[in-house]
């Protein structure tokens, strides 16, 4: 049995402090994710008995005789983690990522308990059910903020420990390799402890495809929030159109280079309709393209008789109509779809936030954030799936 010795958890993103044993009280999992779950009214009706959680989740156990068990369990975690809803997470995460990793590797490698039940939050209900929580818009963005942050720490973790699993993975390759070489394994003996190896790294990567699966679920979870609670909110939702235009640019172009210099707020202009934009500064001059309405451009320079100079997103010079600027006084542009995919990155567009900005932006960069190291999830997994075709045989 795992025990724990514990003073208080305390919720993130509920702000709410649970007493759960005085100093030197031992506490079991069971009891310790049951005092989380009671602590808390949203998720009472959401927790179930400990001894059905693994058939739930579905997380596979780590055997005892595995080298790299530290590793792969800490895996496992994040899969936990991110099999319950966004709300449950915040809840139960708030306990503490040495606690479950004690409840996931307890022993055995089996899961000794914790908490998971009805989707609260779950299924396109993450919104409203922070919403029926919050007292004002106020503190609905916060909590929404904290989740977000929460949620982007979860997914450096996650893939910080499959680093950890490959790592330890192939350098028990190495040695088995290395103790063939040297006599010590028969050529039998050491592909029988191969094929071992390859098996569990194929098992690590199914559990880190489901960690990504989950992953993108609840990142529409949060951008459903998100578009909601900043929709008057013209910064946030200029970001929001550049961080998911950028996304797709990453996705698409893994190897870009990231934009080292973002534009700054003082440089940007928005137009307030759709505007034609021109290669020299004259009604008469030639089309070489359009800048829509709400669509935030860089200006190059000033302005020229009634005309500004500004560069697209796609790269191309060209004047506008003064009159029907703005100054953009957010941190980044939104672009249209015929401007996407040309040079934008997520490292570029999430950076390009300062740490003044109200709660809603600061919300979207932080979300995206967590796109860059998804996406960094996604490179590692395809790499490991050619690893586990030829690294595993005494002839690889």
């Amino acid at each position: 049995m795992t025990y724990f010795d514990v003073r208080h958890v305390t919720s993130r993103g509920l702000g709410i402090s649970y007493p759960l044993a005085r100093s030197g009280r031992k506490m079991t999992a069971r009891k310790l994710i049951s005092a989380a779950c009671l602590g808390t009214t949203l998720l009472t009706s959401a927790c179930q008995t400990v001894e059905g959680l693994s058939n739930d989740l579905g997380i596979q156990q780590v055997s005892k005789d595995d080298a790299c068990a530290e590793q792969s369990t800490a895996l496992r975690e994040s899969q936990g983690y991110f099999e319950r809803s966004i709300i449950q997470g915040a809840v139960i995460g708030a306990v503490g990522g040495a606690i479950l990793g004690g409840i996931l590797g307890g022993g055995d490698g089996a899961l000794a308990g914790a908490a998971v039940g009805a989707a609260a939050g779950a299924g396109g209900g993450y919104l409203a059910a922070r919403q029926k929580e919050s007292s004002d818009r106020t503190a609905l963005g916060n909590t929404v903020y904290q989740d977000a942050q929460y949620e982007t720490g979860e997914i450096v973790r996650a893939l910080a420990a499959f680093n950890r699993v490959r790592d330890c993975r192939l350098a028990r390759v190495a040695t088995i390799k290395q103790q063939f070489g040297a006599g010590q394994l028969s050529r039998e003996q050491a592909q029988g402890m191969l094929d071992v190896e390859k098996r569990r790294y194929a098992d690590d990567i199914v559990v880190v495809k489901a960690i990504a699966g989950k992953i993108d679920e609840r990142h529409q979870e949060f951008v459903t929030a998100v578009e909601t609670i900043s929709e008057d909110n013209a910064e946030a939702s200029a970001l929001l159109a550049r961080a998911k235009a950028a996304e797709q640019s990453d996705w698409n172009n893994p190897d870009a280079p990231a934009v080292s210099e973002p534009a700054s707020a003082e440089d940007m202009v928005v137009a307030s309709t759709n505007l034609n934009v021109r290669a020299e500064p004259s009604t008469t001059s030639a089309k070489i393209g359009l800048l829509e309405g709400g669509t935030a451009a860089l200006r190059t320079g000033p302005d020229q008789n009634g005309w500004t100079p500004i560069q697209l997103a796609n790269g191309a010079n060209g004047f506008v109509a003064t009159q029907f600027l703005s100054g953009y006084e957010g941190t980044a542009p939104v672009v249209s779809a015929q401007q996407q995919g040309s040079g934008l990155s997520l490292a570029s567009v999430t950076r390009s936030v300062s740490s003044d900005a109200d709660t809603e932006t600061r919300t979207v960069a932080v979300l995206y954030e967590g796109r860059e190291k998804r996406i960094e999830l996604d490179r590692l997994t395809q790499t490991a799936e050619q690893e586990e075709s030829t690294a595993f045989s005494l002839d690889g």
